[in-house]
């Protein structure tokens, strides 16, 4: 326990860390409170704006007299927090039943408020932040959510998110003077950090690396790749994100060890269905989308998946009327062949155009979650259509 103030209120070592960066990390905390003889219960939770995170503290006192706390408190929070508090009200706790408290019971509400300037991190600590809610990647040495260019320990005031590290987005972020690049996909363009490595290591004449990229990416800005973790994680991961922007909504059912949802969604036919995502789609760069299967068939449930995973197998095991792929992931020879000869409706979009709502929900979670300072940067669409005419 590391003690902050003379009144000996405890904070766990892990989440002051004798830093500022950590208060992204409480939840729920008692402490002793040597004045008064009582312990103190208090919960914490968060709001963003644009320019400060404010912390709003729950604070659950057992045994009075509510007076003599207030200022200590106030003093206390202050010192913790590192910026001012403020007790916006006391009110009397009513919703507890009588039989857990055996003595008066007052709940003190008080705001805190932290500029942003002042939330730091690391690259290395973001990545553990999310490999730690990443049950699915077991083996961190082994995942591709790595550092892959710069140093993982230097500390980070602003970050650029966006879907590939790309020269353009790189040129962005070293010319806009953001410290960390937060990256989906490779830098390189192989599948693993390793792999990317070892085409730059190795001059591979195959991958020929432009020499702006390299000497931006040697000029200090971190390049931080989440991918595995970000593929699946619950609520505002990859799937997720593109559904709400899609429009689905509801409670999915999960296929495909989490890389593949099913919604319940408004009766329309195969074909309006594909013209209202081409609608939506739109906005990202790709106003065509591609379609195969039965145009008249009845639509009740889609399906969509993370970026490369989710197949028409996928999608009819699950019971959908119609699924929704991307291009690196279903290849016209394999998954759309499949979805021709069983006249199922497929509709396909670029990659990137899938994950891009992904990548502006990564930007509101280090937001809200973390506290820190994020900006998306969206391409959109990976190619153009060129004919007679266009």
């Amino acid at each position: 326990m590391k003690r902050f103030c003379k009144a000996k209120l405890a904070f766990p070592q892990a989440v002051m860390s004798n830093s500022k960066k950590q208060l992204h990390n409480w939840k729920q905390y008692q402490a002793w409170l040597v004045r008064g003889s009582c312990w103190v219960t208090w919960y914490v939770t968060k709001e963003y704006s644009i320019d400060r995170s404010y912390y709003f503290v729950y604070i659950l006192r057992i045994a009075p007299p509510r007076d003599t706390v207030n200022t200590f408190l106030q003093k206390t929070f202050t010192k913790c927090l590192y910026t001012s508090c403020i007790i916006l009200s006391i009110c009397p706790i009513v919703h507890i039943p009588h039989s857990v408290l055996t003595q008066p019971t007052w709940l003190y509400i008080l705001q805190a408020t932290i500029d942003k300037e002042d939330i730091t991190m690391t690259a290395n600590q973001i990545r553990q932040h999310f490999l730690e809610r990443s049950p699915w990647v077991p083996d961190w040495g082994k995942t591709w959510d790595n550092t892959i260019a710069g140093d993982g320990d230097r500390e980070v005031k602003r970050i650029l998110v966006t879907w590939q590290s790309t020269l353009t987005s790189i040129r962005k972020a070293v010319d806009e003077g953001y410290d960390l690049l937060i990256t989906h996909e490779p830098t390189y363009w192989g599948y693993s950090d390793a792999q990317e490595r070892e085409l730059y290591f190795k001059d591979n004449p195959h991958y020929i690396v432009p020499q702006e990229k390299l000497d931006l990416l040697a000029s200090g800005i971190t390049v931080l790749r989440l991918h595995d973790t970000w593929d699946r994680f619950p609520t505002y991961g990859i799937p997720y994100a593109w559904a709400n922007f899609l429009g689905l909504s509801g409670t999915p059912e999960i296929g495909y060890d989490g890389y593949v949802l099913c919604y319940n969604v408004t009766e329309k036919t195969a074909r309006e269905w594909a013209r209202t995502i081409a609608a939506r789609t739109a906005t990202l760069g790709e106003p065509l989308v591609q379609f195969v299967g039965d145009e008249s068939r009845t639509v009740r449930r889609i399906g969509v998946g993370t970026g490369c995973a989710g197949s028409p197998n996928d999608y009819m095991r699950l019971g959908c009327d119609l699924g929704i792929v991307c291009d690196d992931g279903t290849p016209y020879w394999a998954g759309i062949a499949c979805a021709v000869d069983s006249n199922f409706p497929i509709v396909r979009v670029n990659h990137r155009t899938s994950e891009e709502p992904g990548m502006e929900s990564l930007t509101a979670y280090l937001r809200r979650e973390l506290a820190l300072d994020a900006d998306y940067f969206m391409e959109g669409c990976t190619y153009k259509l060129i004919g007679e005419g266009v």
